[in-house]
């Protein structure tokens, strides 16, 4: 545990102490449109990661080391439809969570196995106009949304459809998802709308606005109603809650502004929720920035965003008994990444949370990912 801590420390000092520091935020875009895939490609990657839990309510400090594995298939089936698999581990019961348990100081037992994370169809022609998702896609709630990026540690893609139009510097579009394949976790069905705004400054500099609408539709809870993070109430007065205090009807908005400082990128982002069925507590902000990218070996990355979620917020189907938080907290998470070459990259991240409601003392979480491409 001592070695492991140390080994930590370092990587964190190195990393920060570094003049020639990188992050990797996304640089200015000339366009929304994204070319269509022309061949088949098989990729994956691997991530091995090691973490350190601390300052743990009622528990002890932990750490763990775990893996995970994700394959992908990817290519047209004819020049306007796109086809997409990928096979990742994880629990199939719980998708949230894509790691294989590798060592864990507790002795804690972790659920194993593999789960298709993302099965789907893509219409999408060439150039602007109409575009349409079936099955299980990434777009929505996948790698690069909002929800994962702010709310959820992971890159889970529910069942659903979405359609919509693509133009160089503006998108619209609307789904409907369903969180119905989840045992013992409330469902939901998910009506959503998103639209996305570029504003081009000058050839290196842009301003970028993201607007979403989320309405849930929410399952009855599964007994036991385990801790989700969400206020709730005991209708039956039974002695034990049985549904939710609020709905969720959750409108955001984000703003990124992106430029370059001497061949620098540097991204600053503010993000706001409103809940508009929230009975109380039904905020949610986050402001953040990163300096510079990782696409080069020798590149580094770094990047620091401060959190305020309010408990009705977001609607959190994942139980509040792991860290970090999904709902229900204020806290930093700061970290910064170094490209060791084509295909290895290397990540150092510091999480802070600090319940609200009931307060509650500041948790952190340390932690280093080895991350590779193939």
């Amino acid at each position: 545990m001592l070695l492991a801590r140390s080994l930590l420390l370092c990587v964190f000092a190195l990393l920060f102490s570094s003049p020639h520091a990188y992050a990797q935020p996304a640089s200015p875009t000339s366009s929304f449109i994204e070319e269509p895939v022309t061949e088949w490609k098989v990729s994956g990657d691997l991530r091995v990661r090691y973490e350190l839990d601390t300052v743990r309510p009622a528990q002890l400090n932990r750490e763990r080391a775990r893996l995970r594995l994700r394959l992908a298939i990817r290519g047209p089936l004819t020049p306007e439809w796109e086809a997409g698999f990928r096979l990742r581990t994880g629990d199939p019961h719980t998708p949230f969570s894509g790691n294989l348990p590798l060592y864990n100081s507790l002795g804690e037992r972790e659920a194993r196995g593999l789960n298709v994370d993302q099965a789907y169809l893509h219409y999408r022609p060439e150039g602007p106009g109409f575009q349409m998702g079936l099955g299980k896609p990434p777009e929505f709630f996948g790698d690069g949304s909002s929800y994962d990026s702010l709310m959820w540690a992971s890159d889970y893609s529910p069942l659903g459809v979405w359609l919509g139009t693509v133009q160089p510097n503006w998108t619209l579009r609307g789904g409907y998802f369903t969180l119905q394949d989840l045992p013992h976790y409330t469902g939901a069905q998910l009506y959503c709308l998103e639209n996305k705004l570029r504003f081009p400054l000058s050839d290196s500099s842009e301003l970028v606005s993201e607007t979403g609408y989320y309405h849930f539709q929410l399952a009855p809870g599964f007994q036991p109603f385990r801790n989700r993070g969400n206020a709730t109430i005991d209708s039956d007065r039974s002695g034990s809650p049985d549904a939710f205090l609020s709905g969720y009807q959750l409108l955001e908005q984000q703003i990124h502004y992106r430029l370059k400082v001497e061949e620098l990128p540097v991204a600053l982002g503010l993000f706001y929720l409103q809940n508009l069925a929230a009975v109380e507590q039904g905020r949610a902000l986050s402001a953040g920035a990163t300096i510079g990218e990782t696409r080069q070996p020798g590149d580094y990355s770094v990047f620091a965003r401060y959190q305020w979620v309010g408990q009705d917020a977001v609607f959190s189907p994942v139980a509040q008994d792991d860290f970090p938080l999904a709902t229900n907290f204020r806290g930093v998470l700061a970290g910064a990444s170094y490209q060791l070459d084509d295909r290895w990259r290397v990540d150092a991240t510091v999480y802070t949370a600090q319940q609200l409601s009931p307060a509650g003392p500041v948790q952190y979480r340390y932690r280093i990912d080895w991350n590779a491409r193939f």
